[in-house]
């Protein structure tokens, strides 16, 4: 009888014991990934700038579109389009840099924002274009009347 007690209080404590170190991975897990959220929430996605821009500068007008197919199409003032491909290198809190394919050809550029893509700057070839986010369905309308009335 002493035998099967003293078996039987070495079970209850070795499983007590494998309950506590489960409890302490777990939160130790937990922990971990609420860092690993934080980290993520401060870090610029591209699904945060992915959309329908608009540039007005002094020269020249343009729109900008991502598309969610990793395609990145600016329409000029005079009725041309660029049809591009892009691929994300890295993020960062405020910006992200992207590589741009335009056929053999791959251009660096940069997309910053502080207000997570309402409005943004896209540094490519030594210049800044600052856009301001439109309306998916205000970007056709404009393309219409701003480019086709040529």
């Amino acid at each position: 009888m002493k035998k099967i007690l003293m078996i039987l209080l070495i079970v209850i404590l070795s499983v007590g014991c494998s309950k506590d170190s489960t409890t302490q991975e777990k939160s130790t897990d937990k922990t971990s990934t609420k860092s690993e959220q934080t980290s993520a929430q401060n870090t610029l996605q591209i699904q945060d700038v992915e959309g329908y821009w608009e540039y007005k500068g002094e020269d020249e007008s343009a729109l900008l579109k991502f598309d969610w197919k990793m395609n990145l199409d600016l329409y000029y003032s005079d009725g041309s389009r660029e049809e591009c491909s892009y691929e994300v290198i890295e993020s960062n809190e405020n910006s992200i840099d992207i590589n741009i394919k335009n056929g053999d050809k791959t251009t660096p550029a940069t997309i910053k924002t502080d207000d997570h893509g309402e409005t943004l700057t896209l540094e490519k070839d030594e210049k800044e274009y600052y856009f301001v986010r439109i309306p998916k369905d205000q970007f056709y309308v404009k393309l219409v009347e701003d480019y086709k009335e040529e």
